[in-house]
């Protein structure tokens, strides 16, 4: 999964992005023009804007005048009361105040793109006898763990949060490689197959479907 995180206060705490990096593919964008920007040509599963000024309610206006229901979670000095209002109020899915731990991090991005893709905030997602878990990032067929590779898992976290729902491949591209649309279109077909071989392969039930013209879906 794909994420911007716009920060343009220099003293904030570098556990935050770095622990964001480990779990998302993460765009950094400096300023919040530049954050907007992105926002607008990308397709990002949530947005974190970490400020130090107004940055945070011009983007969440920005966002939600085109159009985009991205979730957004805003990082805010605890003193900051008008920015925590004005950035709810023009649509932040949630606020924290700073100092902020990693992990709540983690924890409030899973569970917002989670509700984003109507999975709830389970920690785990099923389709048919497969169930992927977010957290521990492992991968379950009838119980059997599967060892996926970080781009595999990413496909498969896509196509899963959207089951039943027909995925491009533009989009599979953009949520599971650093160059997006930069990357060769046969280099996510390679990955699909490989993917296919540990997911449907030893299995009787064939879970992940090719949509010939649009993409891919998972469905039971």
């Amino acid at each position: 999964m794909r994420v911007l995180y716009i920060n343009n206060d220099a003293d904030s705490a570098a556990d935050v992005c770095s622990a964001m990096d480990k779990h998302y593919l993460l765009d950094v964008a400096h300023d919040g023009e530049e954050g907007a920007y992105l926002s607008q040509v990308n397709d990002y599963a949530a947005i974190v804007v970490e400020s130090g000024d107004s940055t945070q309610a011009k983007l969440c206006r920005s966002v939600r005048e085109e159009g985009s229901q991205t979730p957004i979670l805003v990082l805010l000095s605890k003193d900051d009361l008008p920015n925590k209002l004005v950035s709810l109020e023009y649509g932040a899915d949630a606020v924290l105040t700073k100092p902020v731990d990693s992990q709540e991090v983690l924890a409030y991005l899973r569970n917002m793109i989670q509700r984003a893709c109507g999975s709830g905030s389970s920690r785990q997602v099923s389709v048919g006898e497969a169930t992927l878990d977010f957290k521990a990032k492992e991968v379950f067929r009838r119980g059997q763990r599967i060892n996926l590779s970080r781009k595999e898992f990413a496909i498969l976290e896509c196509l899963m949060l959207n089951k039943g729902r027909i995925v491009s491949k533009e989009k599979l591209l953009e949520q599971a490689w650093e160059h997006g649309f930069e990357t060769l279109s046969n280099t996510l077909e390679v990955h699909i197959k490989s993917l296919r071989d540990k997911i449907d392969r030893p299995f009787k039930k064939k879970l992940i479907k090719t949509v010939y013209g649009f993409g891919y879906k998972i469905e039971e």
